[in-house]
């Protein structure tokens, strides 16, 4: 009896120690990446991000700030002290808000899985959507200096 409840019990420390390893050791997708700029430094911006698995790693790296945050798979607020005016937000982000964050640029072009962006009410002068292939939701209204936006043909994109 003894020795099959150690075996049970050395079996469940086992699993648990796997799973806290694999769970430690997810990475952060380094390819995919949204640079913006930021009229305003030095003061605490907020963001919303989801992906389509619980638990996915993402980076936010700005300035001398670097860090690793988990997202979910519904659009949820991460506040950050961001110390210089480029923010660099890798991993394998699919929906993204940025609307109304004092933005003058958003480059999204290294993040072909991005199927949601909301980046109304921002000061962007362009935006280029070319190659977003999985948009299907957009919403960029209200800006105050935009001079184009340039998109492509994607029956899924709604406006």
């Amino acid at each position: 009896m003894k020795s099959m409840f150690k075996s049970i019990l050395a079996l469940a420390m086992l699993t648990l120690f796997a799973n806290i390893n694999w769970a430690m050791g997810q990475t952060v997708n380094m390819n995919r990446w949204i640079e913006l700029e930021s009229d305003s430094v030095e003061r605490v911006i907020t963001f919303k991000f989801a992906a389509d698995s619980p638990n996915t790693k993402a980076r936010l790296l700005c300035g001398t700030l670097d860090t690793t945050f988990s997202i979910g798979t519904y659009l949820y607020y991460f506040s950050f002290y961001v110390p210089s005016h480029t923010v660099t937000i890798y991993g394998d982000i699919t929906k993204f808000d940025c609307s109304s964050r004092y933005l003058t640029e958003l480059d999204i072009s290294n993040n072909t899985g991005l199927t949601t962006l909301y980046c109304h009410s921002n000061s962007f002068i362009s935006l280029d959507f070319s190659g977003q292939t999985a948009l299907e939701e957009l919403d960029c209204s209200h800006f105050f200096e935009s001079e184009w936006l340039y998109s492509f043909k994607n029956d899924r994109i709604r406006f």
